[in-house]
């Protein structure tokens, strides 16, 4: 899908489209499979626990959280954002 047809879609419906899964399910999935609890998770990416607790209930996306802790997640999870968010990646061969 070329950048003009995405900027003609609606907002709402680029973003179902372009995240097959939420944030709160994806932080969720992506700690069960490192074998992490809520408490290990929110100590190695230096957030509260329940601040985290919220972000993966958070199925609706109402929460907002900011790059820097999107970030803390990811790296506590030895991720990417674009992979923790379900963002397609480019890798290059060498």
């Amino acid at each position: 899908m070329s950048n003009r047809t995405i900027r003609n879609v609606p907002n709402q419906a680029r973003e179902i489209t372009s995240h097959t899964m939420s944030l709160a399910k994806k932080i969720r999935e992506e700690r069960k499979k490192a074998g992490l609890t809520l408490d290990e998770l929110a100590d190695k990416a230096g957030l509260s626990k329940t601040y985290l607790w919220e972000l993966e209930q958070d199925e609706d996306g109402v929460k907002r959280p900011s790059a820097e802790v999107v970030l803390k997640i990811a790296d506590a999870l030895s991720l990417t954002i674009a992979d923790l968010m379900g963002l397609p990646t480019v890798k290059v061969q060498k």
